[in-house]
């Protein structure tokens, strides 16, 4: 049994087993510096990563032919892993966070989708920790006090932002490979949508750095209302996106049906031509693939044009439009 698709491009298949390559190193590198070099304390943030991961919430992108997105309120355990700890501690529990919702995910889903995602947030998360701490110029752990209380929030918001950049544009040249569209759009579709969280998650983060030292439990009680509010936060508005989708689609549905109908008025009224209208909207789709056009809302325009070409035929009298010779 074939490891890739069979339609996945020879490049998409170098940079996927690439990633996957580089992804699987620093996996085991981390799992060496975690469980032999680093304080086994860091093993509670395991538990509670796994319990955070129950929270997601998947927001559907309003129109067709998009991805959805998962947000969860996993992040903030992810980034208090790189201040408590060390990078290598974040990329287990990112990789982690990554494997349960693979496992909540589509079962159909390809092993080398799911692979490449766990690689790409391996990797991801293991370099923005490191740039963290190349910019705050110290060795991991961080000690507090050594930054100051803006300085650090200001620091993890530039890492969940990094992380944040690393983790869609890695998706997204995913998609552009294996799709064939051009990288610019599917980054200006997906973007923004989980920014906010990754934020959100770096503050709580920092807020728990700072008082782990004194109160442990009071440092993740306090976090607490964040992760509530990134919840129920995205969990109100799912269903507001929802319906706004419902009704695109449903709209949608009223449009093809009426370009349809008036098609098949045409057709009807036109004795001579029959199933001309048919005919000119497959020759146009045919041609709009062998020129590369995969734009969805091109395709579809060129199919309502084509169906009502002669759209004209409606208000020319029977006895002309069918007149012999």
């Amino acid at each position: 049994m074939a490891f890739f698709d069979a339609s996945t491009p020879p490049k998409a298949r170098i940079v996927f087993s690439a990633v996957m390559l580089a992804g699987l190193c620093v996996f085991v590198y981390s799992s060496f510096v975690s469980f032999l070099r680093t304080d086994p304390q860091w093993l509670f943030l395991v538990a509670i990563t796994a319990a955070a991961g129950l929270f997601s919430v998947r927001l559907p992108f309003v129109g067709r032919g998009r991805e959805s997105v998962t947000i969860t309120v996993s992040d903030i355990f992810i980034y208090a892993g790189i201040l408590l700890y060390s990078p290598e501690v974040a990329v287990l529990l990112s990789v982690l966070d990554g494997f349960l919702a693979a496992v909540r995910a589509d079962k159909s889903r390809k092993a080398y989708r799911a692979l490449f995602n766990l690689s790409q947030l391996s990797l991801s998360t293991w370099f923005v920790g490191h740039i963290f701490y190349r910019l705050v110029g110290t060795d991991p752990p961080i000690e507090v006090g050594f930054v100051g209380g803006v300085s650090l929030f200001l620091n993890m918001g530039l890492c969940a932002l990094r992380h944040f950049f690393f983790n869609s544009g890695a998706v997204a040249l995913a998609l552009s490979l294996v799709t064939g569209k051009r990288l610019r759009e599917i980054l200006s579709q997906n973007l923004h949508w989980a920014s906010l969280s990754r934020i959100a998650g770096a503050a709580g983060a920092a807020v728990i750095f700072l008082n782990f030292e004194s109160t442990p439990f009071f440092a993740f009680a306090v976090t607490l209302p964040i992760v509530l509010v990134i919840y129920y936060g995205y969990k109100m508005n799912l269903s507001r996106i929802k319906m706004a989708q419902d009704h695109l689609e449903e709209l949608d549905e009223l449009y093809h049906s009426t370009i349809t109908s008036l098609a098949m008025a045409i057709d009807a009224k036109d004795q001579g031509t029959h199933g001309n209208v048919q005919r000119v909207k497959v020759m146009v789709l045919g041609l709009a693939r062998e020129l590369g056009i995969e734009d969805g809302n091109v395709l579809k325009g060129l199919r309502a044009a084509a169906l009502l070409h002669d759209i004209g035929k409606l208000a020319v009298p029977e006895y002309i439009l069918n007149k012999p010779g």
